[in-house]
């Protein structure tokens, strides 16, 4: 969940609307207007992968964990590459791919220090964090040893 604030405009009241990606939701409290961002994965990936999930694990706002099987993963990285950018961290190396070294390293130390509070990026491991519908999203994903799961941790930032 992202919240934004803004100067007194109609107080005590609740507005809501949805953007291709997120429900937006204005709250008005006294003197200040809060919008509230919240974005679940399914609206990130579509409902064709969404329902291919093996098992949802965690839901909230802000933070949700996911199981999916292995032999989706290629379907994962093209629609989250599609939908945030190429990976700050693949299996195999940083990408450096289509950014400049100036942006990479602010980007890269960020997505490393949210990551960090959540588990980390080990060898192996995936990282995202880019912005999609004025929402900035981190996502890690971790395959299993059994080479059949793989776990995805979706973190609004």
């Amino acid at each position: 969940m992202k919240m934004m604030f803004f100067p007194k405009q109609n107080p005590g009241r609740i507005k809501s609307k949805s953007s291709k990606a997120c429900t937006h939701y204005r709250l008005s409290i006294n003197d200040v207007h809060v919008i509230i961002l919240i974005m679940k994965i399914n609206t990130l990936i579509g409902e064709e992968l969404y329902n291919a999930i093996h098992e949802m694990r965690s839901s909230s706002d802000q933070y949700e964990e996911l199981v999916f099987f292995s032999k989706d993963i290629s379907d994962w990285y093209r629609i989250l590459t599609e939908k945030l950018g190429p990976p700050v961290i693949t299996a195999e190396k940083i990408n450096l791919d289509d950014a400049s070294k100036e942006t990479i390293p602010s980007k890269k130390d960020a997505a490393l220090k949210l990551a960090k509070s959540y588990g980390g990026i080990s060898k192996g491991q995936t990282l995202y964090y880019g912005t999609y519908d004025e929402t900035v999203i981190s996502i890690m994903i971790w395959p299993w040893q059994d080479n059949a799961h793989v776990t995805l941790k979706k973190i609004i930032v």
